[in-house]
């Protein structure tokens, strides 16, 4: 694919970003966390995590070069499959989770996922992402064809983000990323990821 087909457009970056966030502060098995699909195909694939953006809204700026504030509609959804049983669930505050461990689990994940988002307001890219807010949480049930059923948890977030598409340098510094982190399991781990070669 020539380098003209693989641009560094700024959605690359923040989804990325947040999927390191997730790596980082969520408790998920990282084999289940998705950007790249709509849902599970599979019930062993469940609990499992999803990020991905519904639309986005322009406010374009009347400056040339021009420059855009874009409003980015972005969604992290928690799923576990109905009915699901409490093994291995750290039951730290002693909850009574007999009746309702899918309604505890998804709340855990939400407030793990709402303090990564929440701790830096430009999710640790300066330059690029201006604020993020938390919109609403949104609980359903999903019936993936008779073969998977699912207890989901959806969190909105508005990502304010700015872009400058006429500036070719505008994203370089993000076209590369090398990050080390531990995960919840307490495994080491390291992505290199390279958006675009020059």
């Amino acid at each position: 694919m020539s380098k003209q087909n693989v641009q560094p457009h700024g959605r690359i970056i923040i989804r990325k970003r947040v999927k390191e966030l997730m790596l980082e502060k969520v408790d998920i098995n990282r084999s289940k966390m998705f950007c790249s699909k709509p849902g599970p195909r599979f019930a062993e694939e469940l609990p499992c995590l999803l990020i991905y953006f519904t639309d986005e809204i322009e406010d374009t700026q009347k400056i040339v070069p021009r420059n855009y504030k874009r409003n980015l509609n972005l969604v992290v959804e928690v799923q576990i499959a109905t009915d699901a049983t409490p093994e291995n669930f750290a039951n730290e505050n002693n909850l009574d989770i007999t009746d309702s461990y899918e309604e505890i689990f998804l709340d855990s994940r939400a407030y793990e996922i709402e303090r990564a988002l929440g701790a830096d307001r430009f999710l640790g890219l300066p330059g690029l992402v201006e604020d993020v807010v938390m919109i609403r949480q949104q609980p359903l049930d999903i019936d993936y064809d008779g073969e998977v059923s699912a207890s989901c948890l959806r969190t909105f977030w508005d990502v304010q983000w700015r872009d400058a598409i006429y500036d070719e340098t505008r994203l370089d510094e993000f076209l590369n990323f090398n990050t080390k982190y531990n995960t919840t399991d307490g495994a080491e781990a390291e992505d290199s990821v390279v958006i675009r070669e020059e």
